[in-house]
């Protein structure tokens, strides 16, 4: 049967009425109604000026004792990063706060308007996710800040953790436009909050983090103009020089161009520098970062006179603790020698100690922190020093193995390519590979001082840092004709462009003089390629000047190159030795060195002051732009061994994906400045760790450098 017109009428007024009341039981649910005023106006516009009020007034559970003079000048620079758009890295013990300074530095940037768009590092998703949580707890149970930003607060608190509801929740009609997820949270649009339509979102390091953008109610697009990197780095990574790179790379380039072009963003690091030269030690380091402003803060700010008694104190809380019997007795000890204990010891925030394990004081707690986490942990954590001295006696086995900061940060002063008049001799070294040329040139005066000219690679590369497997330009690649017949063409003329290019230059000394290179050394150990090397020396023009090189490990029970005395037409130097032509079927001469010896030799080099005599320099003003070099003599780990030549010390072999190619370059460079006559005044042949055990007990001393 079918339905007249005025039953179809009826039903469709009646669908419309039933619709109408639905969307009317529905707003009555999700509309929020009017927010709350305002419950202390006065706080709330005193605290906007101060973060340190801000962090006092709302935060009291958090900060319940009284900053050091360490924290209130960090939180000063927390301010002014927030409201000038500076970088801050910062790194403090354990335990000091920095991580939840930085959580309410961006709390307060939000809720006062001073910055729009938060974005939170950590090391990885789930680390970022928790710095999230800590933020919206607060906005969510902080009863003071409920009280004075209820334009914030009183939204959030109304969906009652349920993101599905921020979809239709509205204010007075007016949809907030809320967003509440795991990884980010847009403030309510609400007329009249300076936060309306602000944004928070969190990322892992290495996750996605370029292209970040908002576009709020107003139809504004804004990006971050805020990041905090918290802990960036882990355990891991802080061993890896190249995990430690990469992320130094995400954090200098990917995070800090999020604002997008021609804008800055305000950066935050708390960090805790795990190794030596790993991402966070570099980072604070205001010679590689000056725009980072470093700031590192230990707890010992000066060490105890009487470090004997903490020895001691130290022996009978291990031993306590060993047989379960507490710390009473230690504590008593303080007690019998407290002011003798106390002199000359100063921390940097005295309020830091352990109530309820029954500490005096912080200086009691420091050395409680160092039996629960062992010197190597509490030197980390505890002194941001991971070569400190004082707790870690054998932590560096070598005085002369500098960190690579300190190796980046050796720069001469002196442009590239340009000689110091001091110097009296010229040197270059290449080593050789079938993709990527390393080469180095370098600058000595008679009594070894020398100043590195010029380094790269040859193709040269677009990007400062990069590894040999992801070179973007390669040798096959620069000469096709040559690949399509060996790669021995190929390494034939990737060596004659490269020699043309720094030995057939003319450097410049600072007088205006000019000046040519005198020796260069090419890296004859390249397996099969050996022969392309010896081949190309004979037949280059620069074959005067040219000496394949041959780096021989002796390992602990063989001797030294220099060790045999001289035959007929040799020449012998200190840990090298050339044969004589007449007794080598290469028809050009080349040399034999030791490495091991060598390596020493060029950290000791390094090592040494500027101004000191022997000391070897980089060029240029920028230590950034020497990091890779840095890490390449970094790539080896020196350890002493014992053999039948008594005490020596070995490199060992790269990890795997870890280059050492400068390293090598620069060893060259120094043993071609020896066999030129170089010498360090002070640096005698001393060889008595070589000394051969012969029978009846007698002993041959080596021959002296000549």
């Amino acid at each position: 049967m079918m339905a007249t017109a005025k039953q179809r009428d009826g039903y469709e007024a009646h669908k419309q009425r039933a619709a109408k009341r639905s969307r009317e039981q529905a707003a009555a649910g999700t509309d929020i109604g009017s927010i709350p005023r305002v419950r202390n106006g006065r706080r709330k516009k005193r605290c906007g000026k101060s973060l340190k009020a801000f962090c006092e007034s709302y935060f009291p559970d958090k900060f319940y004792y009284g900053f050091s003079a360490d924290h209130l000048r960090l939180i000063d620079k927390l301010e002014r990063a927030v409201l000038n758009g500076e970088l801050l890295s910062l790194a403090m013990p354990r335990g000091s706060g920095k991580t939840t300074l930085c959580e309410c530095a961006a709390l307060w940037a939000l809720l006062y308007g001073h910055r729009s768009f938060v974005v939170l590092v950590g090391a990885d998703k789930e680390a970022a996710q928790g710095l999230l949580q800590s933020v919206v707890v607060a906005l969510e149970t902080n009863d003071r800040i409920e009280n004075d930003f209820p334009e914030v607060c009183y939204p959030i608190q109304c969906i009652e953790r349920t993101a599905s509801r921020c979809k239709k929740q509205t204010c007075n009609g007016v949809h907030t436009r809320m967003v509440y997820a795991d990884d980010k949270l847009v403030f309510p649009t609400v007329k009249g909050s300076k936060c309306s339509g602000s944004m928070i979102v969190c990322r892992g390091l290495l996750g996605r983090i370029r292209g970040l953008k908002h576009s709020r109610a107003d139809g504004q697009d804004i990006r971050p103009d805020l990041c905090i990197v918290d802990d960036p780095q882990t355990e891991e990574s802080s061993q890896s020089i190249p995990m430690c790179r990469k992320r130094v790379k995400v954090l200098t380039g990917g995070i800090l161009g999020l604002a997008g072009p021609g804008k800055s963003i305000a950066g935050m690091m708390p960090c805790t520098v795990l190794e030596p030269g790993d991402m966070a030690d570099q980072i604070l380091d205001r010679d590689l970062y000056p725009q980072w402003q470093g700031e590192r803060v230990a707890f010992v700010k000066s060490w105890p006179v009487n470090r004997d008694l903490w020895d001691k104190y130290v022996e009978i809380l291990r031993d306590d603790l060993k047989h379960e019997r507490g710390r009473e007795r230690a504590t008593q000890f303080y007690r019998d020698n407290f002011r003798a204990m106390r002199e000359g010891f100063e921390v940097y925030w005295e309020d830091r100690f352990d109530r309820e394990k029954g500490e005096i004081d912080a200086r009691q707690h420091f050395f409680n922190k160092l039996v629960e986490l062992g010197p190597e942990k509490c030197a980390s954590e505890m002194q941001n020093d991971p070569k400190c001295k004082e707790l870690i006696k054998t932590c560096v086995e070598f005085d002369w193995h500098v960190s690579r900061t300190k190796i980046a940060n050796k720069c001469s002063g002196y442009d590239w390519r340009v000689v110091p008049d001091t110097a009296t001799k010229i040197t270059a070294m290449i080593d050789v590979h079938l993709d990527v040329l390393y080469y180095g040139v370098a600058a000595w005066t008679d009594e070894f001082t020398g100043y590195v000219i010029d380094y790269g690679t040859w193709p040269d590369q677009p990007r400062r840092y990069f590894e040999k497997s992801t070179a973007d330009h390669t040798m096959r690649a620069l000469y096709p004709e040559a690949a399509g017949q060996s790669d021995a063409a190929v390494l034939h003329v990737a060596l004659a462009d490269l020699c043309d290019e720094i030995l057939g230059r003319t450097y410049t000394r600072e007088d205006g003089t000019e000046q040519h290179v005198d020796r260069c050394l090419i890296d004859a150990n390249y397996g099969p390629e050996s022969a392309t090397v010896y081949e190309f020396c004979k037949l280059s023009p620069y074959r005067s000047i040219f000496l394949p090189s041959h780096g021989k490990p002796i390992g602990i029970n063989k001797p030294d190159e220099h060790a045999r005395p001289a035959q007929r037409g040799e020449v012998v130097g200190w840990h090298w030795r050339m044969p004589p032509l007449a007794k080598t079927t290469k028809q050009i001469r080349y040399i034999n060195f030791t490495p091991n010896r060598w390596k020493v030799f060029l950290f000791q080099r390094l090592a040494a002051a500027r101004g000191a005599i022997g000391c070897l320099e980089l060029p240029g003003t920028e230590p950034e732009a020497h990091l890779m070099l840095a890490d390449h003599c970094h790539a080896e780990t020196p350890a002493k061994a014992h053999g039948t030549y008594g005490e020596r010390v070995l490199f060992g072999e790269c990890p795997p994906g870890v280059d050492n190619h400068f390293f090598d370059v620069l060893v060259g460079l120094c043993v071609g400045a020896s066999r030129e006559g170089c010498k360090v005044p002070t640096m005698a042949m001393d060889t008595r760790g070589d000394r051969r055990k012969r029978s009846g007990g007698r002993k041959k001393r080596l021959s002296q450098l000549r």
